[in-house]
């Protein structure tokens, strides 16, 4: 059997209904869903017990909100299945997801299979992927690892990501098959709202666990309106400070093609921190003191030694993290706008 472990704090009940839709539409039945409903207004909590009234497989657990990575811990905790999946609310499984990886953990004796995602606007149905299975790579090489572990930060590996816009989400745990032995092991790091899914990933590298890569299609990312990461967020510079925190000791010191991923993963986090918090129009506070409270963030850690810079880095990104530290970048931005 297998546990999808569903999050739930309130989503759009029509993205929730097109979620589970997808869930119970997969090609085996020997499910169970796990909605975990992490503090929501009581319209998302009352819809969350409609939607699962709809399926004898369906289980509802209703917490406090104290974040998706205690949730995901929970619902890991809660699973009977001998595998899990985990499954964000606003987005879609492809119907025969489950059973490819099925097939491919069994076939292979690997603790993790990871499909292909897409990324994409909002589908009013449940999308079909008719494409055949391509075979399956298994990660069983430190070269291949590093490469994938790598891709985690860019997500621009062409080994990873294909021309039809696909590929495989290193950053996340969306579409990934684990047996639930292994995913007990791989805790989410709690206090940490966002980015807690790449230190996830990471963390499932370091621990030498065998991964397998299918190469189908699993996994529909629906790129909405209201997540946390496309919209003003005042909290961004603490949210993302606290992976920072968490990678920089190690991936400062890494060797230089993995540092040299990894500061291109934090120059794409300083650019979210610059247009949701700095540069949003709902950010009333003026240049002057806007520049003031960037300079302040910068100059301090964990951002101030990772900024430093390593004679690796290409041109390009060193002149970006010279921006940075000069206090300039913001300036470079707004040009732009």
């Amino acid at each position: 059997m297998v546990s999808i472990i569903i999050p739930v704090y309130n989503t759009r009940l029509d993205d929730l209904q097109r979620c589970i839709a997808s869930v119970l539409a997969q090609s085996v039945d020997d499910l169970e869903i796990l909605i975990i409903e992490n503090g929501s207004r009581e319209d998302c909590a009352r819809a969350v017990d409609e939607v699962a009234a709809s399926d004898e497989r369906i289980k509802v657990f209703h917490r406090q909100n104290e974040g998706v990575s205690v949730a995901r811990n929970f619902g890991t905790e809660q699973a009977a299945g001998d595998y899990v999946l985990y499954v964000d609310a606003d987005d879609l499984l492809e119907k025969t997801a489950v059973e490819d990886g099925l097939r491919a953990a069994e076939a292979i004796g690997c603790d993790v299979v990871i499909g292909k995602i897409d990324k994409t606007a909002v589908l009013l149905d449940t999308p079909v992927n008719t494409k055949p299975n391509g075979g399956y790579t298994l990660l069983d090489t430190r070269e291949k690892r590093d490469a994938f572990r790598a891709h985690i930060f860019t997500k621009a590996d062409p080994a990873y990501r294909f021309e039809d816009g696909t590929l495989f989400n290193g950053e996340g745990c969306w579409a990934h098959l684990i047996k639930r032995e292994t995913a007990l092991k791989l805790k989410f790091p709690e206090g940490v709202a966002v980015g807690e899914d790449t230190i996830w990933a990471l963390d499932m590298i370091d621990k030498g666990i065998s991964i397998c890569l299918s190469d189908k299609l699993w996994y529909y990312y629906i790129q909405n309106d209201y997540s946390v990461l496309s919209k003003y967020n005042p909290h961004i510079v603490e949210q993302l400070t606290q992976p920072v925190e968490r990678l920089s000791p190690v991936y400062l010191n890494a060797e230089a093609p993995i540092y040299c991923a990894y500061m291109r993963w934090i120059l794409s986090k300083l650019k979210q921190i610059s247009y949701r918090y700095f540069l949003a129009a709902e950010n009333t506070a003026s240049n002057r003191e806007k520049r003031r409270e960037f300079k302040n963030m910068i100059s301090a850690s964990p951002w101030k030694e990772t900024l430093r810079g390593r004679s690796c880095l290409s041109l390009k990104v060193r002149l970006r993290l010279f921006l940075y530290r000069h206090y300039l970048m913001l300036t470079v931005f707004r040009f732009k706008k």
